[in-house]
Parts: C-alpha cells; structure tokens; sequence
C-alpha cells in the first residue's frame, strides 16, 4: 500500500510538471527563437576566419636504406622537439618577410598551432586568418621556412664537423662522411595547404543551434524550478493529495462576454453550462451532506477574490429552484457581495438584526425573482462584528430558521482575513471552501487548520474558475460542458466533440 501510494504521488507530481512545461511552452518557444535569432545575428555581425593546414613529416635514420623501429622511435621523439620550434622567432621572421605580413611576430605566432599526428611522426600546421588565401599561404610558408632552414642547419653542422677534423689532421674517409649524412634528420612536405573554402568561425548554424538548446533547457529548468517553489493550488489532484479535501465540483473560468458581473446565471442563461455546473455543483454538495433537514451551508475560502459569493447566490438559488424554501444571509460585513446580484439595498441587514434584539429576521429578509428565495443582507459594517456573530442571538437566528423549515445558506467573510467564518463554523453548520488557481497552498492548510479547531464540519472544497484549456485542470469538464452547450443550443451532437489530440489529453490528465 505504501509503495502504491508512493507510486501515486510519483504520477501526479509528474504530471504538474509536465502540466506546467506545457502551460509554459509558448514561453519556451519564444526565449528559444529570440536566442537563436540573436546568435544568427551576432554571427553574421562577426568577421569570418579560415584555417588552412599542411602536414610535415620527420624522419630520422641511422644510415640503413629502410627505416628500423629504432628510427621510427627516434623520429617521434624528434617530432615533439621540432614541434616547439616550428614557432620559433627566427621561422616567423622569415615568414613575416617572405609575405609581406604587417603583423607582428607575436601576432603571428598566436594564429599558428602545431600538433603531432597520433602515433606518426608527422606535424600537422595549423594557420588561421580572415585571408583564405593568406591562411594558406602562412600554413605553406612556415613549412617550407621550417624546412629550409632545418636542412641549412644540418649542413652548417656537417661543415662544422669537417673544419674541425681538417684543423686536427683528421682524414675523413668518404663512408664516414655518408655516415654521418645520413644519419642526420629528414623534413619534408607531405601535404601543403590549399585555400580553404569554408570559415571555421563563425559556425553559423552550429551556434544557432547550440543557443538555441540551451535557451530551451535553461527555460525548461527555469519552469521546473519556478514550478518547485509555486505554492498555488495548481490542480484537484495535489489539492486532495496535500489537504485530503473532496473535491465537491470544478467550476470552469468564464469572460465577461459569457456572462457579466453580478449575474445570476441560473436566471438569465439557464441552459448555459455554466448554469449547469451550478447546479451540478449543488447535486453534489446535497450529496455530501450528512446533517438532517433542514440544511446549514456555510460558503467562506481561505483569501479573498476566489469567488464565494457568486457560488453563495448560485448555490442558494439552484436549491431555491427546486421549490424549497431559502435563506440566503450575507455575513461579509467588510465586503458585502450579495445585494448586487438581486438589486437590493444594503442599508439593514444582519448586522442591524443581531445588534437590535427588537428586530425580527422576517423584517429584513429581503425577497428575490425566485419566490422562494429570501435574503438578508449583511447591514452597516459593525465594530464587533465576531462578538456578534458568537452571540446567543446568532445561534436564536439560525435556529428561527431551523424552525421555519428553510435551508441556509451563508455567504462569509474569507477565514484568513478575518475570524468570522471560523465562530460561523462552529455552529453545527456544513462548511464549503472555494479554492481557485491563485489560492496558495499555505493559506488553503492555515484555513483547513482553523476550521479544525473551530470543530467545523467541512463538506469539501469547489474548485473555481479553472481554466479547461489547460492540462490538469478539468479538461473532461470542458469537453462535458461545451457538448453540453451545443446539445441544449441546438447545435450538432457531434459539433463539440474532443479531437484527436483532446482524446490524448483525456486520457492522460483527466481526474
């Protein structure tokens, strides 16, 4: 069971992650084209440089007519010796004079690289220059100065050898001085350079390509990371799998042309699927429901801008709609939402009934388009306000309602903002969070935790305005509501079904 478990939360964390990459890809695209653009650019903005190389071989023999292994040896253990020299001041000057160079011999010598053929004893002559042409011309000019004055020293050194036998009355017998020949080293060209045709900086496609991967990667990390340390509730699945919450029903994210501000949506577009998934919404927490009639819901979320009061007016009026009798008590004293959504007045509401004990609930109660709904609304904001909502009159004002047979429904204050909602909670009152996209996982745990202590009864939670288009979150909703809204519209049956790639994502990301 642990290893199942572990398995699971494996799964699910993947799929964040992939959820996020997908979300983010445009993002992705969009730092991988502008890097590869600026590479493209930056290399074209560069001077091009050639390369030509030429290749020297160096042999060395100890007077046989074939070469023995010792020689081989000996010529590799010369060729790292000549390999340093080939650099030399003396080869370079002859070069800068033989060509004509304006740079200097330094200048020079740092364009010029010298390597030894692996296992051979051949030297291979590197030379670089925006020149093609003079890129060659260097590669062959060192080579040849290399040569020349390499076959000079030698002679100079058999001259040398003869003066000082001469000058002590030494006879040189002519197969001692072929010996001595021989025995000297060999240069010579075995491949001159020819004018190279491409430049070796910059490679244009090669640095677009590699800027371009690694703008991805980084982006891609960039995401991961950014994912890692995001504390939002992303997705139904980490919600239930961090808080253990139910998931009551997911509410999709609508425009203002679909529907507009302070709309009941049950009442002007009630075949919408928005409307639908109010009502399916309301299914579901009748549902869950375990106290007897009559029904106590207390609608509250962890923060602010979530979206409570909207489901309090569309909760209370889908159950309205069934013909029961309700009671919709807006107990947001700071930030009263519900009058908007029926046109009614604001001026006495719940905060004048609990403060005037003359008051009775049925002189407030405010009536709606629905002849069965009834509201009161919040009132002038009180200074008291949890003493008020903890006091015996409280409890003697949901229990006039218990008595008169109605369902409650109570639109509060968010929990984390103030206490309100807690004292509310405790009052043998069925709890429903709403929990949207931008709600931080750390206020959702705080929250969960007051309700705890306050000995609440939580039903679950509905996840708000959710965003259907993407992985992750409630995609098969999408496909759901968009059939139907075309099949109550009168459009085709068929005019909204899921596509091949919507099949794939089902499958992969659907709860």
């Amino acid at each position: 069971m642990v290893e199942q478990n572990f398995d699971e939360e494996s799964s699910l964390d993947l799929r964040q992650y992939v959820d996020a990459l997908i979300r983010w890809s445009w993002v992705a695209i969009i730092v991988a084209v502008l890097a590869g653009a600026a590479a493209y650019f930056y290399t074209q903005s560069r001077t091009p440089v050639y390369q030509a190389s030429s290749l020297v071989q160096i042999q060395q023999t100890q007077g046989s007519a074939l070469p023995t292994f010792s020689d081989l040896q000996l010529s590799r253990a010369l060729a790292s010796t000549y390999k340093e020299l080939i650099t030399t001041t003396d080869i370079l000057s002859a070069v800068t004079k033989e060509l004509g160079l304006s740079a200097s011999t330094g200048g020079l010598r740092k364009n010029i690289s010298v390597s030894i053929l692996r296992d051979t004893s051949i030297l291979r002559i590197l030379a670089m220059n925006e020149d093609p042409a003079l890129a060659a011309s260097i590669a062959n000019a060192v080579a040849q100065q290399f040569q020349s004055q390499t076959r000079e020293k030698h002679l100079a050194d058999i001259a040398e050898f003869m003066g000082v036998a001469q000058s002590q009355g030494i006879r040189i017998q002519d197969d001692l001085l072929v010996s001595q020949m021989s025995s000297l080293s060999s240069v010579s060209i075995v491949e001159p350079a020819i004018v190279p045709t491409a430049p070796i900086y910059p490679r244009v496609r090669f640095t677009v390509l590699v800027a371009t991967f690694l703008a991805t990667v980084s982006t891609i990390l960039a995401i991961i990371v950014v994912e890692f340390f995001n504390d939002k509730a992303k997705s139904s699945e980490e919600i239930e799998r961090r808080t253990g919450l139910t998931r009551i029903a997911t509410i999709l994210r609508w425009t203002p042309k679909e529907i507009g501000a302070k709309e009941v949506t049950l009442l002007s577009q009630p075949r919408s699927s928005h409307a639908e998934a109010f009502r399916q919404a309301k299914v579901n927490v009748q549902f869950l429901s375990l106290t007897p009639p009559p029904k106590r819901y207390l609608v509250t979320s962890p923060g602010p801008g979530v979206g409570k009061t909207t489901f309090s007016v569309h909760l209370a009026t889908a159950i309205a709609q069934e013909g029961k009798n309700v009671i919709l008590i807006d107990s947001d004293f700071r930030r009263p939402g519900v009058p908007p959504y029926f046109s009614l007045s604001n001026q006495m509401g719940l905060s004048s009934l609990l403060a005037n004990p003359e008051l009775q609930l049925e002189d407030l109660l405010q009536s709606t388009a629905i002849p069965t709904l009834k509201v009161l609304t919040a009132g002038p904001n009180p200074p008291n306000s949890v003493e008020l909502l903890g006091s015996s009159r409280m409890e003697a004002i949901m229990d006039e309602v218990a008595a008169r047979g109605d369902i409650l429904v109570i639109d509060s204050a968010p929990i984390m903002a103030v206490t309100d909602s807690s004292i509310l909670a405790s009052k043998q009152i069925e709890t429903v969070l709403l929990v949207d996209p931008n709600t931080r996982m750390g206020w959702l745990k705080d929250c969960i935790g007051a309700l705890r202590k306050a000995d609440a009864t939580v039903l679950g939670y509905i996840h708000n305005r959710i965003n259907a288009r993407r992985f992750g979150y409630g995609y098969t909703y999408y496909n759901y509501y968009n059939y139907y809204k075309s099949y109550n519209e009168g459009g085709s049956d068929d005019a909204r079904a899921p596509s091949f790639i919507g099949r794939i994502r089902n499958k992969l990301f659907s709860s």
